[in-house]
């Protein structure tokens, strides 16, 4: 289960994010939805512990039972780390590994069905600028299952 409560984030004295609650049940995956600049991004890095330096948070950001808000990925519980599908999937992986490099996983092949993309050891095999955007932006969903 996620909670965000009155999620606050600050850029010094410039507010980007003022005030957003939401919860999303253990097991749902939601987009993120709003105008361009109207803090999507932020909400997500926050929620996911990726804030650059300098930027704030405050409220409570809880992930499985764990208050996360403004702790960084590496110090949180393994069980309080949630994904994000970042939306330039290019930059999202290395063009330089292939795709099963990058999800070296045994799921691999299965995870990439899940997401509809069936020609699994080719896509395995590719490099991700072999792929389409779409089916690089399924490889980044299948990163974050």
């Amino acid at each position: 289960m996620l909670v965000v409560e009155n999620l606050r984030i600050d850029a010094g004295r410039t507010r980007i994010v003022d005030g957003v609650s939401f919860e999303i049940p253990t097991g749902r995956r939601v987009g993120l939805l709003g105008a361009s600049g109207s803090g999507k991004s932020s909400i997500a890095s926050a929620l996911v512990g990726y804030l650059p330096p300098g930027i704030t948070c405050s409220g409570r950001v809880v992930v499985d039972g764990h208050d996360v808000a403004g702790v960084p990925t590496p110090q949180r519980p393994r069980t309080a780390r949630p994904a994000m599908v970042f939306q330039d999937s290019a930059t999202a992986l290395n063009p330089m590994v292939t795709v099963g490099r990058q999800l070296h996983t045994p799921e691999a092949a299965a995870l990439l069905a899940r997401v509809g993309l069936h020609d699994t050891a080719r896509v395995l095999a590719s490099h991700p600028l072999e792929l389409s955007g779409g089916q690089r932006q399924r490889v980044c969903i299948a990163l974050a299952l």
